[in-house]
């Protein structure tokens, strides 16, 4: 059986508060952080400094994403002949500053990469 690839990321948000909408607040961030960092055009925008949510909310506004994309629980993109996935969260980051929340999930390659 092939053993699968799996990057974890940790990434630190700028969400406060300790409730359920603070973590789907999370959550989006870090799908936003996802793509910006990983679809080719998106990352051109990062580069150039547009935030992350933002790329996210143009890609929507000309067709590139679903307006679903951040709200479904895997997300993916399709690089070529390569899919990434927004995998599992798995756990918070410890070090986090202060009273922001730190995130840490799987990102899951599959295909030819």
């Amino acid at each position: 059986m092939r053993e699968i690839l799996r990057i974890i990321q940790v990434i630190q948000t700028t969400v406060t508060g300790d409730d359920i909408e603070a973590y789907n607040r999370t959550e989006r961030q870090a799908k936003a952080w996802f793509f910006a960092r990983y679809d080719c055009g998106a990352k051109t925008l990062l580069d150039n400094g547009m935030d992350p949510m933002s790329i996210v909310h143009c890609a929507i506004e000309i067709g590139h994403l679903s307006p679903t994309w951040i709200e479904c629980p895997h997300p993916q993109i399709v690089l070529g002949k390569q899919t990434l996935m927004f995998g599992h969260h798995t756990g918070f980051n410890p070090t986090s500053p202060g009273d922001t929340w730190g995130f840490k999930f799987e990102i899951l390659p599959f295909g030819e990469g």
